[in-house]
């Protein structure tokens, strides 16, 4: 190739190099001159760059989604019994609370017996549910704690 060329292929390269941002201008330069010289192969204009995997989507599924490959409603998934009203219960059915027992003091038992961690908010509702549907009784100690026994 002549001085000519080479001239008229740096220029143009440096015409290309100018279209990307600043930090890739040199990249840019070096492959648009190695193009122009033939000494790079060749770009295919159809290949595309390598795609980042796409986190999932914290949407709720579309209706679609919610059925199964017939047509029909996919059943949905039953408890499995352990939640903290249950585990009350089973306390109150295995005799724990033949004494008064403070929420702390159940709370410390369900983690240390049943290797459950539940939160006093956890517990809390269950345990004024059981009081209403007269499972269990509560009264109030001098620290001003309610304090429930079976009933």
């Amino acid at each position: 190739m002549n001085d000519d060329g080479l001239e008229a292929a740096f220029k143009r390269a440096a015409e290309i190099a100018k279209a990307v941002p600043e930090r890739f201008q040199e990249a840019a330069f070096n492959r648009a001159l190695d193009s122009l010289l033939g000494d790079a192969p060749p770009v295919d204009r159809h290949e595309s760059a390598p795609t980042k995997k796409r986190k999932p989507s914290k949407r709720k599924p579309n209706k679609a989604a919610a059925e199964g490959a017939s047509g029909e409603p996919k059943k949905k998934k039953r408890a499995n019994g352990s939640g903290p009203k249950t585990l009350l219960l089973q306390l109150r059915e295995g005799g724990y609370f033949a004494s008064k027992r403070t929420i702390s003091e159940i709370r410390d038992h369900i983690d240390k017996k049943r290797g459950r961690k539940l939160t006093l908010q956890d517990l809390s509702p269950a345990l004024l549910s059981l009081v209403r549907d007269q499972e269990l009784d509560r009264d109030k100690n001098s620290d001003g704690q309610y304090e429930y026994t079976a009933t």
